[in-house]
């Protein structure tokens, strides 16, 4: 075999190992984002791949005059680090400014959802807990937030973008180092919020109760601190 051949030869060896290892690294991943209420304080209003929208299931409006449609979940190829590199848009629909919202990372190819069997859940929370709001949940007593959360301040109408990447780092260790490179599929929620006047949002919204120091009341169902007619979805999710 000429030298000249014995060239091409390796040249092909080495892009087929190189097509090989990228397809190796890369493979299909989703994300979705869970099913989101009208009168919570936070909506989801897209996650972006290296910054690229990507398809997760939101409802958007189809047009003028038409039902807003809920939004196809597309898988996209993405590497082993693709929760790292995920950005989520977050909207504040309310007349308040957010001090403290908690997020839900869910990933279901970790369990069936069953109690012998639970999916596994990370947590991201931003923001600190309102004076006399953080209490042990076994003594009830106040507990000392570490002085190395921020605080943050989101506005009214306004949107915020979060950066998974350090995120995802601080979740592995309460995770139990769970294996994220093996990771394909992740569903995000919203979890809580508190507003500036402590007013906080779990699914539905409740008060401080002037007769119980530190305890809450709930306002009613339908309860939403903006305008009673809001559009949903948002603008900001298409």
């Amino acid at each position: 075999m000429s030298t000249g051949t014995l060239s091409r030869v390796g040249f092909l060896c080495g892009l087929l190992a190189a097509l090989t290892c990228a397809v190796a690294e890369d493979g299909l991943k989703q994300v979705e984002v869970g099913y989101q209420l009208r009168t919570a304080p936070v909506v989801i209003t897209g996650v972006s791949y290296r910054g690229t929208r990507v398809p997760c299931g939101l409802l958007v409006n189809a047009g003028i005059g038409v039902p807003p449609v809920v939004q196809a979940v597309t898988p996209f190829f993405a590497g082993d680090d693709w929760l790292q590199q995920l950005t989520i848009s977050l909207y504040n629909q309310t007349d308040k400014t957010v001090t403290q919202m908690s997020l839900a990372l869910f990933f279901p190819e970790t369990g069936e959802g069953t109690h012998d069997s639970p999916i596994r859940v990370g947590q991201i929370s931003l923001g600190r807990l309102p004076d006399g709001v953080a209490k042990s949940i076994e003594t009830h007593q106040p507990i000392q937030q570490d002085e190395r959360i921020r605080p943050i301040s989101f506005a009214p109408h306004q949107t915020v973008l979060i950066d998974l990447g350090a995120e995802i780092d601080r979740m592995k260790g309460a995770l139990d180092n769970l294996p994220f490179r093996a990771i394909t599929k992740c569903t995000i929620r919203m979890s809580s919020a508190f507003l500036d006047d402590k007013m906080k949002w779990t699914g539905s919204y409740w008060t401080p109760d002037a007769n119980s120091p530190g305890g809450y009341k709930a306002m009613e169902k339908a309860y939403f601190p903006g305008p009673a007619n809001h559009p949903w979805p948002p603008a900001a999710a298409q």
